[in-house]
């Protein structure tokens, strides 16, 4: 079959949708059947969490405005959905002295779960957003937190901010670190001191750096930003014998051997989104898009491994078994990878997970058993046997189709056939 992709003008796509939009359907099939999911398997994967002593049991935020929560029992083999939000959730974690109870961060609400993730509950409620949450390995009552807050009724003034409690969430401290607009996106703080903690994010125009430090618990607050550029979207603090803190930004990595006084950035314009440690074999790693970068060196040098043929998109999440840690797990935009090679070699673990971001859709001219599915990184699915029952032993089976070179996130918004010429598919991307 030819594939031709077009960059989408207005009025071509308006043109689109509505052929879309014509092609005759039975509505009263539609009417009496129930809608049921059939793929592909994947979707948004956002936020990864282990259970403290179950290692194999994992935890996975999918989707962003209605998103759900899955479980594995499996390491991330097979997924089952054990909750879905009414909100976005933009931070998740795990009690590591008692692992029924789980926290959940959004804007205003702090939720909690005190049956493994079955319920939900309001646990307190901020005039601001929660962007991470973190429990405190040594006081399990104590959670500590970032993101902004405003005051109230004053959204537009926000501020990147610490948020503490010592209570499970029940009630928070607010703790403003800087005195302008900002929002904070990443935190970490010392185990052994947990009075000092580093609060990093972006400020009001998107790119000025924000990276602040406390050593009295968040009474007071320096600015810790020093020479790192770019948008910090990530801190990790290796504590032992030499203390090191590393920081993510969109212009690379840096790592501090002095508690935040100096910073030295990476070898090379290695930049991406999460970070996470192996500190049996001190190897770093860094996700940023299609790939995990890793560094057997502290930071200094990197070397990158994609997710090959998966649709991967942005790694917005990464975990290293702490059990295992040649064991990695890594969710991104495309769905959820895992790694048993120490991240040199990736594999999809989406069974079960029912949440791929579909962007465009159609079925072969003649042959609606034939259809074509295009998802958000970039990829085209195809199916032989749409029409196939989703329970049945025969279910709907997915295969990469094509890959739309240098596609982002914006995707391909029309599938189209050229009723003169039947194998030929026009593919219509948007923003080049």
């Amino acid at each position: 079959m030819e594939v031709i992709i077009r960059k989408i003008h207005p009025f071509r796509l308006t043109l689109a949708l509505w052929v879309v939009m014509l092609v005759p359907t039975t509505t009263q099939a539609v009417a009496d059947e129930a809608w049921v999911p059939i793929g592909p398997e994947g979707g948004v994967i956002s936020n990864v969490v282990q259970h403290p002593t179950q290692t194999q049991v994992l935890y996975i935020i999918v989707g962003v405005y209605q998103p759900s929560l899955y479980k594995s029992t499996d390491g991330g083999m097979v997924w089952n959905k054990l909750y879905v939000f009414s909100r976005q959730i933009t931070t998740l974690a795990v009690n590591p002295k008692n692992a029924n109870e789980l926290y959940a961060g959004a804007s205003g609400p702090f939720l909690k779960s005190t049956d493994g993730g079955t319920t939900w509950n309001t646990a307190s409620t901020v005039t601001g957003d929660f962007r991470e949450v973190i429990p405190d390995s040594a006081d399990s009552n104590v959670l500590h937190a970032c993101g902004s807050s405003y005051p109230k009724g004053q959204k537009e003034n926000y501020s990147l901010t610490y948020f503490k409690s010592t209570d499970r969430g029940s009630t928070w401290s607010v703790m403003s670190a800087s005195t302008v607009k900002g929002s904070g996106t990443a935190l970490c703080f010392d185990p052994q001191n947990p009075n000092l903690v580093f609060v990093g994010g972006y400020g009001a125009d998107k790119a000025t750096v924000q990276l602040f430090k406390t050593t009295d618990g968040g009474a007071t607050w320096s600015d810790a930003a020093g020479s790192i550029s770019g948008t910090v979207s990530d801190i990790l603090l290796h504590s032992g014998s030499e203390m090191r803190i590393y920081a993510a930004t969109s212009a690379g990595v840096y790592r501090s051997t002095d508690a935040g006084t100096t910073w030295t950035k990476n070898n090379g314009f290695i930049g991406g989104d999460v970070l996470a440690l192996d500190k049996k074999n001190h190897i770093l790693y860094l996700g940023a898009i299609r790939q995990v970068y890793r560094s057997t060196d502290g930071g200094a040098n990197w070397m990158y491994h994609s997710y090959e043929n998966a649709s991967a998109g942005f790694t917005n999440a990464i975990l290293v078994d702490p059990s295992q840690p040649s064991t990695v797990f890594a969710g991104s935009n495309g769905g959820f990878f895992r790694s048993t090679d120490s991240g040199l070699s990736w594999s999809e673990s989406n069974a079960g997970i029912m949440a791929t971001n579909i962007t465009a859709i159609a079925s072969e001219p003649g042959s609606p058993e034939v259809l074509f599915a295009a998802q958000e990184s970039g990829y085209v699915y195809k199916t032989q046997n749409a029409l196939a029952k989703p329970s049945a032993p025969q279910s709907v089976a997915w295969q990469k189709f094509y890959q739309i070179p240098n596609c982002n996130s914006f995707g391909v918004k029309t599938i189209l056939f050229d009723p003169s010429r039947p194998n030929t598919m026009y593919l219509y991307k948007e923003y080049g």
